[in-house]
């Protein structure tokens, strides 16, 4: 049997003088971890490699739970709200491949039993049944935000694609810089209001989410053309916590997902919302066929929402 380190002598990575290894989380630690962690540089390399809405959060969770980390104790991440855990481990996660350290922070999280996951998707689909599915009072909030003169044009965009806010506000903002330099034809093709996210790959195809292509009306189109300066995505966010009370962007897409299966098929609405592999993306979008007809259908889909929500109307 092995003994605890203190009964027999050891180096300071926990290997006995037996030469077996010795379990001591502590011991270990002094071998893995750094003595502490520039932040400064933790902070910079951050927002070199993720966008700013996406490191503001890892960067707080990581410096306020970074020690955790070091110390290799994750025992209080079960006390945490799911909600709340995922975000601190996503962070740990993040800060762990900075100091070179994931694969024993994989370790950590399998040894204590954690989940990556905020939770399961058992609960999510029982929330959503359970959800109230009336739509007057989303539908209610999409025109109380229209009257915000910034976020006007966005909701229209957004309801007419489905798209991520994020993916919404880097479309609005190409959108208005292209048309400046009269190049929003390598965006978007107007014969058929099709937008080629894919052309811009950095900006639309990440990790996880991506989205290749959205049907747009012109109509829209040139609204936003017009528009003076783009909005970011912390000022829509703002704008719908002063004046809306609720952020209900999330809630734009998953309203495009529902009524949009009366005219398209969920591989469709999946293709069109970016929940699908690139691969599967290039077998349909060089299939003359399928885009033509997926087209007139989407266009007319986003024209049905548009008027539902009483935004731009054809």
């Amino acid at each position: 049997m092995v003994r605890r380190v203190g009964f027999e002598p050891t180096n300071p990575c926990g290997i006995g003088a037996s030469g077996h290894y010795v379990s001591n989380q502590r011991v270990l630690q002094q071998c893995t971890a750094p003595h502490s962690i520039d932040y400064a540089l933790f902070k910079q390399w951050l927002y070199a490699n993720y966008r700013p809405f996406t490191a503001r959060p890892v960067f707080a969770y990581a410096k306020t739970y970074g020690y955790l980390l070091q110390s290799g104790n994750l025992a209080m991440l079960h006390s945490f709200s799911d909600g709340k855990r995922s975000a601190t481990i996503k962070a740990l996660c993040t800060l762990s491949k900075f100091l070179g350290m994931h694969t024993e922070f994989s370790a950590m999280i399998k040894n204590y039993g954690l989940k990556w996951a905020g939770r399961s998707d058992d609960d999510v689909i029982i929330d959503r049944l359970s959800k109230n599915t009336d739509t007057k009072p989303l539908i209610e909030w999409i025109k109380n935000a229209r009257k915000l003169g910034e976020l006007t044009h966005l909701i229209d965009l957004m309801v007419a694609t489905g798209l991520r806010l994020i993916e919404a506000i880097e479309c609005y903002r190409l959108i208005i810089e292209l048309s400046r330099r009269n190049e929003l034809s390598s965006y978007y093709n107007r014969e058929r209001q099709l937008f080629e996210h894919f052309r811009f790959k950095q900006v639309f195809i990440r990790n996880s989410k991506k989205v290749f292509i959205s049907f747009v009306p012109v109509r829209i189109v040139d609204a936003i053309a017009a528009v003076e300066q783009p909005i970011n995505y912390d000022r829509a966010q703002k704008l719908a916590e002063c004046h809306l009370k609720k952020l209900r962007f999330g809630d734009l897409r998953e309203l495009y997902a529902s009524v949009s299966v009366k005219h398209l098929r969920e591989s469709e609405i999946d293709f069109l919302q970016g929940r699908i592999s690139s691969r599967v993306f290039l077998r349909n979008y060089f299939n003359p066929q399928f885009i033509d007809d997926l087209q007139s259908r989407t266009l007319k889909n986003a024209d049905e929402l548009l008027a539902l929500c009483e935004c731009s109307k054809a």
